[in-house]
């Protein structure tokens, strides 16, 4: 999925991360607040958001050097500092309108 968002983006996707081990989690870091205007599909899982009385955080691994389990599947560029939601979207197929 993470390589279907960066193929149509030609290369400048934005930030995505991966988890080596443990579950191989994929992080897609999208601008302050905007995970909450779309609707998402079921096993999506939204961190943070509109009232979110907790603290809310994504360990980012460095852009160089050992950061093993984590990895950069595509950096942040200069055009590109966040993944577009609408993109990461499309990449993710249909969504069904009661899903969120």
């Amino acid at each position: 999925m993470a390589a279907r968002l960066v193929a149509e983006a030609d290369g400048n996707a934005g930030p995505v991360i991966c988890e080596a081990t443990g579950f191989r989690w994929m992080y897609f870091l999208v601008a302050p607040g905007a995970a909450k205007d779309h609707s998402w599909p079921l096993g999506v899982q939204r961190f943070g958001g509109a009232g979110c009385r907790t603290v809310t955080y994504i360990g980012v691994p460095a852009l160089a050097g050992n950061t093993w389990p984590l990895f950069w599947y595509s950096e942040p560029t200069p055009t590109a500092p966040y993944v577009v939601p609408g993109q990461l979207l499309t990449a993710l197929g249909p969504v069904s309108p009661s899903a969120s």
